[in-house]
């Protein structure tokens, strides 16, 4: 299992606001990285002329599951257990 799948497992599995905590700031570590990822590794794959078009649909699809996410993140809190957010 990779970092982001451990960190989402001990959010879901927290008996504290510690550790709830402390998995998120794993979370937000590997989301962070992999994001650098995707960035260099396309950087890499594509002249300059392409680079812009593949960066931007990148930047789409992480628009859109941020605006997305919280919506159904919100549904899961209030209709089932926050636990079901991880």
């Amino acid at each position: 299992m990779d970092r982001c799948m451990i960190s989402a497992l001990i959010c879901a599995l927290s008996t504290s606001m510690v550790m709830l905590i402390s998995g998120r700031a794993l979370q937000g570590a590997g989301a962070g990285a992999i994001m650098l990822l995707v960035n260099i590794i396309t950087s890499d794959m594509f002249d300059m002329r392409r680079r812009s078009l593949y960066l931007g649909i990148c930047d789409v699809v992480w628009a859109i599951s941020g605006a997305v996410g919280p919506l159904i993140g919100g549904a899961f809190a209030e209709y089932a257990s926050w636990k079901w957010i991880w």
